[in-house]
């Protein structure tokens, strides 16, 4: 008789690479497509994009404001680039209901989020950091291929400093499991991408089901931040039509419906509850209620008061002066490119403090930040 094989763990690891080798091959092989959703499915983005320095040679003075504003400055991948929190402060974040502490840090410098509680420390890298910082900066931490954190640490301009993130302030059953945050599937991370990001690409792009599920989100390959083609869509054949000096194809202008949609894609508009105690976050929806905006004649749009190229003015003669446009007995200036629309002037005040009695400050959607509540009507006097 021949002496017995003696049976070696790669016999059994040699079948398993067979096996599982074509399936690894296949999916590092699945191209990277632009996706963008619609409705509840994300579908592959056909159109090419050209990128926003295309656009600089025939809209320079636009591509310059555009890029210097707070939605070019969006979301940043924190193993690319710093911070623009301040991370490593030492400060720490106690939960008076479970005694944990919770602190960004620097650990051999790369941002992380750390959870202590007992003696013991839970930490992970912090992937992104999104926000411009005008209110805060949000974060989000990558698990794995299907799973996210939405970490429950912000850092809020007002106090200037880090705090629980909004909705997450009072302890909730995932901590139990998942103590950094919320969980969150590629569905809801690629929902924050999309709405912070010009081009979000993954692999799985246009697998059914396409609720989602299939993405593999691949933000290093993405056009993060919000630049002309987030909202005016790929340029790339406008791009081409116009340096080969091609008869260029005639782009329909938005009326004031349809551009107050675009904004809302991301500033809300569609499947809110009006008594959601977080409404006045979403401020095209509280316009489309307003009387202003529905006895305009598609006059008024977001537009009307707000440059899409630059950051919201903060000066209330500036809104003054746009309500008194239509208001106004006499308006006090010519608004260019705004139709006026004759209504009625105000009894209390004709001549100013429009937003103030009319567009409260609302304080309540979310921690240490205020927003303006953009549904416009007479307010009992206090």
């Amino acid at each position: 008789m021949g002496r017995a094989r003696r049976f070696r763990w790669y016999h059994l690891a040699l079948p398993l690479v067979a096996v599982a080798l074509p399936f690894a091959l296949y999916y590092m092989a699945e191209p990277v497509r632009a996706v963008h959703r619609v409705g509840d499915e994300w579908l592959p983005d056909e159109g090419e994009y050209a990128g926003a320095a295309a656009c600089r040679d025939c809209h320079a003075d636009i591509y310059a404001k555009q890029l210097a504003s707070s939605h070019a400055n969006t979301v940043r991948d924190l193993s690319r680039s710093k911070p623009h929190a301040p991370f490593g402060t030492g400060q720490k974040v106690p939960d008076p209901l479970t005694g944990a502490e919770y602190q960004m840090a620097l650990v051999q410098g790369r941002p992380t989020l750390q959870v202590t509680l007992g003696g013991q420390k839970v930490s992970h890298p912090v992937g992104y950091e999104f926000g411009s910082g005008y209110h805060a900066f949000g974060y989000l931490l990558r698990l794995d291929e299907q799973e996210w954190v939405d970490a429950r640490l912000n850092w809020y301009r007002r106090p200037n400093a880090w705090g629980f993130t909004s909705t997450q302030e009072k302890p909730q059953a995932h901590l139990s499991s998942q103590p950094l945050g919320r969980p969150n599937d590629a569905i809801r991370a690629a929902q924050c991408f999309q709405c912070h990001s010009t081009v979000l690409r993954a692999q799985g792009v246009g697998k059914p089901p396409m609720d989602g599920s299939q993405l593999r989100l691949r933000p290093e390959k993405s056009d993060l931040t919000i630049t002309c083609e987030a909202c005016h869509g790929p340029m790339g054949r406008h791009v081409v039509e116009r340096r080969q000096r091609l008869p260029v194809q005639p782009r329909s202008r938005w009326s004031a419906d349809e551009l107050n949609q675009v904004c809302g894609r991301c500033h809300g508009i569609k499947d809110i509850n009006p008594s959601h105690p977080v409404v006045a976050r979403f401020q095209p929806y509280g316009l489309s209620r307003s009387r202003c905006f529905l006895a305009s004649g598609g006059a008024m749009n977001c537009n009307t008061c707000h440059d899409p190229h630059d950051n919201a003015s903060r000066d209330a003669v500036f809104y003054n002066e746009r309500c008194l446009h239509c208001h106004g007995t006499t308006p006090p200036t010519a608004i260019p490119k705004t139709p006026r629309v004759q209504a009625r002037p105000c009894p209390v005040n004709p001549k100013a403090g429009c937003t103030g009695c009319h567009m409260p400050v609302d304080s309540t959607s979310m921690p240490h930040t205020t927003f303006t509540d953009h549904f416009i009507r007479p307010l009992p006097r206090k």
